[in-house]
Order: structure tokens, then C-alpha cells, then sequence
């Protein structure tokens, strides 16, 4: 249990702001994401947070937010909406299928976020999160916080 004791000032408001547009991302998914043909309609995601910049003793420009290929039209909205870019990373793929994650960034000592919903194809997308944890431990971030907007083995 993580009561914020330890998080440094300003990165739990950043943490509350991408946990909530995770969240909103998630009630509102039933109806406007369509997982099949990877799209989304969130409108006016800011009216889920609250106004993080007069809590924010650091600026959101040094916070890292990530994606992998599930949904990055989302992860872009919710960077738009924070006013930041999300992080350089590629995800890819050998020519065997295996998947290959690259940080672009200097991200050590940081927090890093990651939106990776595991919508169809599921277990190809949760494959790809297991690699960018991996990557992300690996490259000393300080932190990992995943925002999983849809969790596609929740009904085992």
C-alpha cells in the first residue's frame, strides 16, 4: 500500500491526473471505444481532473507519459489534455513477431506512465506491456505506473 508518503511533491497530482483520465477512459469505454478498429471518442477529457497545474510544484514538461500500439489516439488525447507529448518509444517487431521495445529518452530516476489497454488482440497487447515493464526496469526508472483503461482478462 502506497499512502503518497514517499512521492516526491507535484507527482501525485500528475499521478491523480493520468489515473483519472484512465479512469474516465474506462467508464466511458462500454459505449464509445470501439477496440475493434483501434479508435476512441473521449470528449472534453479535462472535466475528469481537476486543475492540476496550481497544485503542480513541478512542471509536467519532466514527466514521462508512454504507450505501446494498443490505443495511442488515447494516449495522445490524455497528453494533449496534461499538455505534454508523450514519451519517444518504439514498439515494434522482428520478423519472427517478437516484440522489440526501445526508449528513445533518458527516463532514469524518473516516473514513467504507460496507457496500454489490453483490447483485441489481448494477449498480443499484453505481451507488449510485460516488454515496455521490463524495458522501463531495466533503463532505472524511479517509478512505473500502469494506466490499463481496459483489462481484458478481468472476467477470469
Amino acid at each position: 500500500h502506497n499512502d503518497g508518503s514517499n512521492q516526491k511533491e507535484g507527482y501525485s497530482a500528475f499521478s491523480g491526473a493520468v489515473l483519472a483520465l484512465g479512469a474516465a477512459a474506462a467508464l466511458m469505454a462500454s459505449s464509445t471505444v470501439n477496440c475493434e478498429e483501434n479508435s476512441h471518442s473521449i470528449p472534453l477529457l479535462s472535466k475528469y481532473i481537476p486543475d492540476i497545474q496550481k497544485d503542480n510544484k513541478k512542471p509536467l514538461s519532466e514527466m514521462s507519459l508512454f504507450t505501446g500500439n494498443a490505443n495511442r489516439p488515447l494516449s495522445e488525447e490524455i497528453a494533449e489534455v496534461l499538455g505534454i507529448k508523450v514519451g519517444d518509444m518504439t514498439v515494434g517487431r522482428y520478423a519472427d513477431g517478437e516484440v522489440n521495445v526501445r526508449i528513445h529518452e533518458n527516463i532514469r530516476g524518473k516516473d514513467a506512465y504507460i496507457i496500454q489497454p489490453t483490447s483485441p488482440p489481448t494477449n498480443e497487447n499484453l505481451v507488449e506491456l510485460l516488454l515496455m515493464i521490463s524495458t522501463f526496469r531495466r533503463s532505472s526508472a524511479r517509478k512505473i505506473t500502469v494506466v490499463m483503461p481496459y483489462y481484458g482478462y478481468a472476467r477470469q
